[in-house]
């Protein structure tokens, strides 16, 4: 039910900052983009996005799975082995 309600509201603001972008860039009468500038910066926008959600699903993945824990207390035990 919460994931539900996460998705609705995450994709509201994804739609609504959609929204802002392009009035924002409809104000801006005195640039002109031509078709390969918009593919490019739309192309940069998706990308960017995806490369940002995939590296905070691997964070929240590692989290979640214990491997951070491994690396913590194999750090601690270093420490006292050494000092």
């Amino acid at each position: 039910m919460m994931r539900g309600i996460l998705f609705v509201v995450l994709g509201a603001l994804l739609v609504l900052t959609a929204i802002v972008t392009v009035r924002a860039l409809a104000g801006l009468d005195g640039v002109v983009l031509g078709f390969h500038g918009t593919l490019a910066l739309t192309l940069g926008i998706v990308f960017t996005l995806g490369l940002g959600c995939g590296l905070m699903y691997l964070l929240f993945r590692s989290a979640r799975s214990g491997h951070d824990e491994k690396v913590h207390r194999g750090l601690n035990e270093r420490e006292k082995n050494d000092g």
